[in-house]
């Protein structure tokens, strides 16, 4: 399967001039979406094209790994819409001799578009048998970040009726506020990836992220809707349960308490010495909460509060692993961190659950776990899904798919998620 990413990048920018290779923490904005493509297992450095009419645009662009189309000047003004742009670049590549099955056309001004977003876009199109992808934002309207397509919707002139969408709610660069956005967004996100504290580094303040949970706003406001749907689907308690510890765990029993449904939660962290340092005196001033903590040798130690009036039972249940990293190139030791325990202490209550999060370390396993433990219209939600290493977890679902930015969703009960999570 031949494909080919097209960058449509001209020179004019009214509203923020030179808008294309603006810099953007020092990497041009173009430079962006080229490395993701460049760096997607479909498309690969020889078949990145930039379509512009504008020589600095160009040198750019090629510095970064594109390779170019030149796009006549009638393309390049104000009122013309990027379908033509799309088909003359593939007419003119196609000129040349170049094969072409699929088009990624990707946006220069979508700084955060990652190769994982590449990815999961071209594996859907094969999957489910579609014409074309395209992205949306949180209230699903096209933002033309990513569009994924076969060669001949390209050239066809309705609407695609096999089109499917993906939400990616990414900032789309028009202004100079925008600018910073995506920059504090992009440092944010670095900050994650390198294991840095990511409590102290999320931009609180004009950006994505969330106060309820430690991921984007999108995301953190599917998953109260999950939960509060769940919630009231059960039959007489809510039993809700959580693999790392964190802001969602104190949101979202308080925000059950708010609701007063009857619910148990049941946390699981695995690192001690971020329990003590982040969570253990709001957890203690929390009524009606239970905290086990388990060292080494398997010994326990249980704290309890009073019970007052909270209808909301929480249990903290916290191991002494250590701040294991795996997603570290320097930490190769710690995917092979034993954690069995971790892993399997829901199984040895014999309890089920309506509502599964996976949110911590030894993700794969937890999601097979999980499906083990779902009551029969539970759900189980993974966060950071797009890790491709997680996604042969998913094959023990009935129902299962992509929401919001980063989360999955899966159910053993034949489930429609869009008719209420979107």
């Amino acid at each position: 399967m031949n494909t080919v990413a097209i960058i449509p990048a001209r020179g004019g920018s009214k509203r923020l001039p030179h808008k294309n290779i603006t810099p953007i923490l020092g990497k041009p904005l173009i430079a962006w979406s080229i490395d993701a493509a460049i760096q997607s297992s479909f498309i690969g450095p020889e078949n990145v094209y930039v379509s512009t009419e504008d020589s600095q645009v160009a040198d750019i662009a090629r510095q970064y790994g594109a390779q170019i189309v030149n796009r006549p000047p009638e393309l390049a003004l104000d009122h013309v819409w990027t379908e033509p742009v799309m088909r003359h670049a593939v007419e003119a590549l196609e000129q040349q001799g170049k094969p072409i099955d699929q088009v990624v056309w990707l946006n220069p001004c979508g700084a955060q578009v990652t190769s994982a977003d590449i990815n999961h876009a071209l594996k859907r199109l094969a999957r489910e048998n579609l014409r074309e992808i395209i992205s949306v934002d949180g209230k699903l309207r096209s933002n033309s970040i990513v569009r994924a397509m076969r060669r001949e919707t390209l050239s066809q002139r309705a609407l695609s009726v096999h089109c499917g969408v993906m939400i990616l709610d990414y900032v789309d660069i028009h202004y100079a506020a925008d600018v910073a956005r995506v920059e504090d967004i992009l440092r944010a996100r670095a900050a994650k990836s390198k294991g840095v504290d990511f409590a102290a580094n999320m931009i609180l303040d004009d950006s994505k992220w969330s106060h309820k949970a430690w991921m984007s706003q999108i995301d953190a406001e599917l998953l109260e809707r999950i939960v509060t749907h769940q919630a009231y689907a059960a039959a007489r308690s809510f039993d809700a349960l959580e693999w790392g510890s964190g802001k969602s765990t104190l949101y979202f029993t308080a925000r059950l308490e708010q609701l007063a449904i009857p619910s148990t939660w049941l946390s699981i962290e695995y690192d001690r010495a971020f329990f003590h340092r982040e969570l253990e005196a709001q957890f203690r001033a929390r009524p009606n909460t239970r905290i086990i903590l388990i060292n080494g040798t398997g010994q326990t130690e249980t704290h309890l509060t009073d019970k007052g009036e909270s209808c909301v039972e929480l249990t903290v249940v916290v191991f002494d692993k250590g701040q294991v990293q795996p997603f570290l190139s320097d930490h190769v030791a710690d995917r092979f961190v034993d954690m069995d325990d971790y892993v399997a202490y829901p199984e040895t209550l014999g309890r089920s659950f309506d509502f599964v999060l996976v949110d911590g370390r030894k993700r794969r396993r937890c999601v097979i776990a999980a499906a083990a433990l779902l009551k029969e219209r539970g759900i189980a939600v993974l966060h950071d899904a797009y890790r491709e290493h997680y996604q042969c977890a998913f094959s023990g679902y009935a129902s299962q798919r992509m929401v919001g930015e980063i989360l999955w969703v899966g159910s053993q009960a034949r489930t429609n998620f869009l008719e209420w999570i979107v």
